[in-house]
């Protein structure tokens, strides 16, 4: 059940993500999926605290590397106020984006403010996206990340557990813990997983079920 609803600042921020390749697309397809569904939470993937009242994702794909500033407004509102790529690897300018983002922020519901606000529809967004080259299957591959990321984060959080009480735990540091808990591009091996488990008083389980057209993938 969705208990957010999604907006752009305006027309040209939806297109900017929209021009974006299909492995992009699924990175952000994700983000925004559950930001609609749990507001900006901490423990959503890719995301990380920008500016005052923005929230940044930083999303990646083969070649190229996007930015999402995000904010919520108000309750039950999330507003997508700017979205900028580049190259992979090519870093710089993020301040003022940030800046630009604050103000959008700041002044969204103000006139002449450049904000005319388009809806963000997930499911028809996903059906769409399904006919760039590269979404389906980064949309899968990425699926595991993001449980893991979210279900690691919310057990850690009802044992009560700091990032640094888990990475003392690991024999690891708290930027180790950090980047497993936010899915920072990596995917981690199943022996860290079930070590940050153990130590947030948790087990790893994992379940082998047959397809539910019973065939095996090929290939």
């Amino acid at each position: 059940m969705e208990h957010n609803t999604t907006h752009y600042f305006n027309a040209r921020v939806r297109d900017e993500i929209w021009s974006w390749p299909g492995d992009v697309l699924a990175d952000y397809a994700w983000v925004i999926d559950a930001v609609t569904r749990f507001g900006i939470e901490p423990w959503i993937p890719r995301l990380r605290r920008a500016t005052w009242g923005v929230t940044r994702a930083r999303l990646s794909g083969d070649g190229v590397s996007a930015q999402v500033f995000l904010c919520a407004p108000e309750p039950g509102r999330v507003l997508v106020v700017l979205a900028h790529s580049e190259q992979a690897g090519c870093g710089g300018g993020y301040a003022e984006l940030e800046r630009m983002a604050s103000r959008r922020m700041r002044t969204y519901h103000l006139p002449r403010s450049g904000y005319h606000p388009v809806a963000h529809d997930q499911a028809a967004f996903t059906c769409a996206a399904r006919g760039k080259p590269g979404f389906c299957l980064a949309l899968e591959s990425l699926a595991d990340e993001y449980l893991i990321a979210r279900e690691c984060v919310r057990r850690r959080r009802d044992s009560g557990l700091t990032q640094l009480e888990v990475a003392w735990a690991m024999g690891t540091t708290d930027s180790a813990i950090s980047r497993l808990e936010h899915a920072r591009g990596l995917s981690p091996s199943l022996a860290t997983v079930r070590r940050y488990a153990r130590a947030i008083g948790c087990e790893l389980e994992m379940r082998v079920v047959p397809r539910t057209d019973g065939a095996p993938e090929k290939g």
